[in-house]
């Protein structure tokens, strides 16, 4: 035993992850341990989060090569600050590093965008192949939407491990003005970097636009922080000058959501397209063969661009979606798509003391005498987590706040307990 409260290890290596997991930042305790781990060179600036940056990586790395780096050091990061329980989101290479090695610790983990599938391992590779992995490995699986919950479910992960916490990409989303009524300057706003859709299926994309700029359009192609997408740039729009104006370099996330809500219309195989765009009312094309996120195709605000049609045809179907009326904001998704209310603030209360980890190292549902018990790495003291959300503000979801309530008293001794798939060892 020990009466030094173990903290929460928090791990990402990218920008989509620090945006996505800030917003938990305020409802965590302040001791977490926000690990950085260089997959992407720099966190965001505009993010300021006490980061523990893990050793330079030697970039470029072969895929095989940088999970291995990532590993190795992820493991020494974690054997030293000894954390209750490890955190990671979404479908990186650090994220999967990460669960490997909570696994081969016997550390409970976490996975905050859990449940995403797209059917297909080939695209998005290698996301599609980390996320399956990924789920393998948790014991908390946080969900961003009801397909999430029932993809999962499908797989045969235990439901009394899934919650449903909406997403918190949205949350900064939440406060934002929409600019439905504003003036948008930009007719076609361009965000191209998976891997998948470089080569053959950018080329014919380049073709369409310089056909649309040529009738007059106004575009503006974002270019990935990537310097390899530059290449691929380069190679598909044959006068390339990154100092014209259509091409943007990484723009700050604030900067960022303001162009999306400047334009007419998005093209994009970002998944967190697929979440933003409804909310901020900005018609969204994506340019994806497999999607993980259907639910803003569902609702009408979304259409899939074919990465296997010709130049004739992507044009023509640009067109046609620029022509339509514009979207109106969609908050009404949040029976499909991340809830209205706060998930940052949500998640965190489930990972609450006395919630899924109960203080002696147990993950914990149920109520009365139907109540069951995970054991964990090891008996803790006290747990890791911040303050529960209150009962009236949660009360704006009775079906979340009746979840939340499930996980309100400890476990005792003697009581029913469930054997998980991951067997939990004691650090070290």
């Amino acid at each position: 035993m020990t009466d030094r409260p173990l903290a929460l290890a928090v791990i990402a290596g990218t920008r989509p992850e620090a945006c996505k997991l800030a917003p938990l930042a305020p409802w965590l305790r302040s001791d977490a341990h926000w690990i950085w781990t260089g997959q992407q060179p720099h966190w965001p600036a505009e993010l300021p989060l006490p980061w523990l940056p893990l050793a330079p990586l030697p970039h470029p790395l072969t895929r095989r090569r940088l999970e291995a780096l990532l590993a190795e050091q992820i493991e020494q990061r974690l054997r030293a600050l000894a954390p209750a329980a490890v955190l990671v989101q979404g479908d990186t290479a650090s994220a999967y590093a990460g669960a490997l090695v909570a696994g081969r610790l016997g550390l409970p983990l976490i996975h905050l965008e859990a449940g995403l599938r797209s059917a297909s391992l080939r695209s998005p590779f290698p996301e599609e192949g980390y996320r399956r992995r990924i789920s393998r490995l948790t014991q908390l699986h946080l969900t961003p939407s009801v397909l999430a919950t029932r993809a999962l479910q499908t797989e045969g992960v235990a439901a009394h491990t899934i919650e449903q916490v909406g997403s918190t990409a949205i949350d900064g989303l939440l406060g934002r003005q929409n600019s439905n009524g504003e003036r948008r300057p930009i007719d076609l706003l361009v965000e191209v970097h998976r891997r998948e859709n470089a080569g053959a299926a950018l080329v014919r994309l380049a073709r369409a636009l310089q056909q649309l700029e040529a009738q007059g359009w106004r575009l503006r192609i974002a270019l990935p922080p990537n310097a390899r997408w530059r290449e691929h740039w380069q190679a598909a729009w044959p006068d390339f000058d990154p100092g014209h104006p259509r091409w943007l370099p990484p723009l700050p996330r604030r900067a960022w959501l303001h162009t999306v809500q400047r334009a007419r219309l998005l093209l994009s195989d970002s998944g967190g397209a697929a979440e933003e765009a409804p909310y901020l009312g900005t018609p969204l094309l994506v340019f994806r063969r497999h999607n993980e996120r259907p639910e803003a195709g569902a609702s009408g605000h979304a259409v899939t661009l074919s990465t296997t049609a010709g130049a004739a045809q992507l044009r023509t179907t640009i067109i046609k979606q620029h022509q339509r009326p514009m979207a109106t904001a969609a908050p009404g998704l949040a029976q499909r798509m991340p809830s209205t209310v706060s998930s940052a603030r949500l998640s965190a209360g489930l990972l609450h003391d006395c919630g899924h980890f109960d203080g002696r190292g147990s993950h914990c549902t149920g109520s009365g005498g139907t109540r069951r018990c995970r054991p964990m790495a090891a008996r803790r003291d006290r747990c890791a987590f911040g303050r529960r959300p209150s009962a009236v503000w949660l009360s704006r979801d009775r079906r979340l706040l009746a979840a939340l309530g499930q996980q309100r008293s400890d476990c005792r001794p003697g009581q029913r307990r469930s054997r998980g798939r991951l067997a939990a060892r004691p650090l070290g």
